[in-house]
């Protein structure tokens, strides 16, 4: 197992000397994660209660101790609760594969329907992606993954679209009845310049010819 052999002086180290130290130190890291959980798989062996330190980190080291997670990928992701979770229920192959790359295929839809394969940090990914593309059984293809985008999209609640009733007046006024409410129609139309960036002038001139007061 690597030992920690630190830098005497770390305001003299460059930049790159201290990058290549911190990566050096999370593989010594995941190094001990491996030793503890060989600990912990003997004391369970001998028939000792761990339950007690089944918390933080030491909540992976049976994980690890019985194979089903690489330690790399909890010093990597420790920080990212739903990542990392996500990760661990990958067959262990393609979690050493993320472990040592960092990147994953992801599928995108581009403008003109066309799909394209872009590779992600895994660091970065949104938690709509990581729910699309990681599986219980493995990473999915980019087909599975656009399969899955769509089943979500459809399975979404569809937003109620506001209908125009009917047309109204009180008081004088010219309303628009939406819904039930009332609004007046010379503040729609204000609105609608506003949106459009016409002058006062404009809006005058659109309500004299609509026979808005």
């Amino acid at each position: 197992m690597n030992q920690i052999a630190k830098i005497n002086n770390l305001h003299s180290a460059t930049n790159e000397q201290l990058k290549q130290e911190l990566g050096r130190a999370l593989d010594i890291t995941a190094d001990y994660l491996s030793y503890l959980s060989e600990i912990w798989r003997e004391l369970e062996s001998r028939g000792e209660d761990l339950s007690g330190l089944r918390h933080g980190l030491m909540a992976y080291i049976p994980l690890i101790a019985n194979r089903q997670v690489d330690s790399r990928i909890v010093v990597n992701y420790a920080g990212q609760k739903t990542l990392l979770s996500a990760i661990s229920k990958l067959p262990i192959e393609e979690q050493a594969e993320i472990a040592r790359t960092g990147h994953v295929t992801v599928a995108q839809s581009t403008e003109d329907g066309r799909v394209q394969e872009v590779q992600v940090n895994v660091a970065d990914m949104r938690a709509a992606d990581v729910h699309r593309v990681f599986g219980e059984n493995g990473i999915r293809t980019p087909e599975q993954q656009l399969k899955v985008q769509k089943h979500l999209e459809n399975s979404q609640p569809r937003k109620h679209i506001t209908s125009i009733i009917h047309y109204d007046q009180k008081d004088g006024e010219d309303l628009l009845v939406i819904s039930g409410k009332r609004v007046r129609l010379s503040s729609v139309i204000s609105s609608i310049c506003d949106r459009k960036g016409l002058t006062d002038s404009d809006k005058e001139t659109i309500k004299a010819m609509l026979g808005i007061k």
